[in-house]
Order: structure tokens, then C-alpha cells, then sequence
């Protein structure tokens, strides 16, 4: 039997209802998981906002740089950009942190094609199991 247990990714794909949320930076935060429900003051999304304001000048920040211009703790910051890191947004090099691609046109380009690989391995685990568990294969 094949298993494919050591590759698991969140996805939450949200429609936009605009009467709930006209802000679309928030909705595309919102969307791409980056928003969660114990995230009462949307510290991911300032820390978000504060990658990409660094990403059009071409920089990188360290937890220190963040944590100053959003202004929480370095703890808070480090917890919300490893989430950013398992989501696949963001990328650490040198102790400091920046967008995983150039843009975020290029970001949901990325996610599309990390959910494909996703949806594959999905399909061989259903294939795997099927023939498992002798289901009538259409």
C-alpha cells in the first residue's frame, strides 16, 4: 500500500461577499488563509502588508524590522510569519523574511499550482483506496 502522509496543505478557498468586506487586501488575506479567527487585531495582516510595502522597495525585514513598524512583540511576529511559512506566502533567507515570488499575481500562481499538486496526491490516495477497499471504479 502507498501512502502519501508526509505532504499536508491548508487550503480555504472564500468567495467574496462584498456587503461583508469592501477591503480587497483584506478579503485576498482573508482568502488565502492568512486570517484567523483568534487574530482579533489582523496582526497577520498589518505583518502581510508590512512584507509587501518591503517587497516594492526590494527589501527584506528581520523579526526586529516587523515587530517595530507594526508594533507587537518579536514573539508575535515570529508566530504569525511561521504560519505565513507553512501557508507557503513568505520565505526566510539570512534572518530575514520576504514574499516566497515577486508579486501577488505571481503568489496566487504559486498557491494554484501548490493546490494541483495537492489535489493529485489526493487522487492517488482515492485510487489507492479504492482498490483497497474493492470500490467499483467507474
Amino acid at each position: 500500500m502507498v501512502m502519501f502522509m508526509d505532504v499536508v496543505n491548508e487550503f480555504v478557498i472564500r468567495r467574496l461577499k462584498v456587503h461583508e468586506m469592501n477591503d480587497n487586501f483584506e478579503w485576498f488575506c482573508y482568502s488565502i488563509g492568512l486570517v484567523s479567527p483568534r487574530d482579533k487585531e489582523r496582526t497577520s495582516v498589518k505583518i502581510f502588508d508590512t512584507l509587501l510595502e518591503a517587497a516594492v522597495r526590494g527589501h527584506s525585514l528581520t523579526t526586529d524590522d516587523i515587530a517595530k513598524k507594526v508594533g507587537v512583540t518579536r514573539g508575535a511576529v515570529i508566530h504569525h510569519l511561521n504560519r505565513m511559512i507553512e501557508l507557503g506566502l513568505i520565505i526566510q533567507r539570512g534572518g530575514k523574511y520576504m514574499l516566497r515570488v515577486n508579486n501577488l499575481e505571481e503568489l496566487v500562481d504559486e498557491i494554484e499550482r501548490d493546490i494541483q499538486s495537492t489535489i493529485k496526491i489526493i487522487r492517488k490516495i482515492s485510487e489507492s483506496l479504492d482498490k483497497k477497499i474493492k470500490l467499483v471504479v467507474k
